[in-house]
């Protein structure tokens, strides 16, 4: 009986203790980082690794460049009734509303996600050529591939040298079952360039796959072989290969996933969560595994606040709370940009941008850049 009343006693304490965990993620608030609850210690390296080089580096006399992604949340699959928040009214007042942001904030380089629909892809075409943009993708007849992948590259013409872009768009060899099923491609367009200096930019443009296997009991090698880490090996490798060739490597886009997350509740599994940090680890491990160890790609956003997490899927956003894909997760930063290459840069400001009044469930990153002339 003594025996009894002892176990009782300790599942009651540690009962206890559960609630007061939950309690503290519950209300902690979107103010920490996943780093702060369980700290990732490959990410913490990485973290404190990138803030140091670029902490470091030496101040450039260049020029200055915007560079802008944004996932515009224009998602609607009718024969699964998969319909973002007001699709149909954002759809109409793209050209506006992106519009008068090129116009205001006049960005060297745009990457865009989610132009699934051919309206919105022709009315991004016609924001292009009104405000002097190259698109890396046009809609002619046997290359209208946005339909499945839903990206476009959007760089100024008065960067380019000679006016000449050459694109290509690559499918990941990882697809997972949603893919197959909605008929969707995950993949990305990596894009080239000369600027007017002769210095020679790549760029990378992606949407990694939402749902990886959450499962917090998966060994490594699970993990590792689930569909969005693979894809962000893919990517990686294809990003290593640029930062030896290319002055410039710029990578963005939504990758679905990230190392900090906020809000957690009861109905989320903290270590569920917590495994999702590896494609953006393994992405920036592939990624910098070129030979040369002072150069190396950088989480833009993440040097400029070290300290702020910097949702991009925020359950503020009211287009977020009521969308039938992140309705109800944590707040997560999904969307990145990153910056690299063999010429030295330098990383001015990232800020997060259309979070004031957002236009889609995600909000994008803004960052500026210094450059060699």
């Amino acid at each position: 009986m003594q025996s009894s009343g002892l176990y009782s006693i300790s599942n009651i304490l540690k009962f206890i203790c559960k609630l007061t965990f939950l309690f503290f993620i519950a209300f902690a608030g979107s103010n920490h980082l996943l780093a702060e609850l369980k700290v990732p210690g490959a990410v913490g390296k990485i973290y404190s690794k990138m803030i140091a080089e670029h902490k470091n580096k030496a101040k450039i006399n260049g020029q200055n460049l915007k560079i802008v992604t944004y996932n515009v949340g224009l998602l609607k699959l009718w024969k699964f009734r998969i319909i973002e928040p007001d699709f149909e009214e954002r759809s109409k007042n793209l050209g506006g509303f992106f519009g008068n942001y090129l116009k205001d904030e006049n960005p060297e380089i745009v990457l865009l996600q989610e132009l699934w629909h051919k309206p919105d892809f022709q009315t991004i075409l016609a924001l292009a050529k009104e405000h002097g943009y190259l698109p890396a993708l046009s809609d002619a007849p046997g290359i209208d591939t946005h339909s499945a992948h839903g990206l476009q590259i959007l760089v100024k013409k008065d960067l380019v040298k000679d006016q000449k872009l050459s694109a290509q768009y690559q499918k990941f060899s990882s697809q997972g079952f949603r893919e197959w099923i909605t008929s969707i491609e995950r993949g990305f367009i990596h894009l080239e360039f000369r600027g007017l200096s002769g210095k020679e930019y790549h760029i990378f443009n992606t949407h990694l796959s939402p749902y990886p296997t959450f499962n917090p009991k998966a060994s490594m090698n699970e993990i590792l072989q689930s569909n969005r880490v693979q894809q962000s090996i893919e990517l990686g490798r294809a990003v290593s290969e640029s930062m030896v060739l290319s002055d410039y490597v710029i990578s963005g886009g939504d990758f679905n996933s990230g190392p900090e997350v906020g809000g957690l509740t009861s109905k989320h599994n903290k270590d569920e969560w917590y495994i999702d940090y590896h494609p953006y680890e393994q992405f920036l491990i592939t990624a910098n595994s070129n030979k040369d160890e002072k150069k190396h790609l950088l989480d833009s956003y993440r040097v400029i606040n070290p300290n702020i997490p910097g949702y991009t899927q925020d359950q503020k956003n009211p287009l977020a709370r009521r969308s039938p894909n992140s309705g109800g997760e944590p707040d997560q930063r999904l969307d990145y940009i990153f910056i690299g290459g063999k010429s030295a840069v330098n990383i001015l400001k990232s800020k997060l941008q259309f979070n004031d009044n957002p236009k889609s469930d995600h909000y994008g990153i803004q960052t500026e850049i210094s450059v060699e002339m």
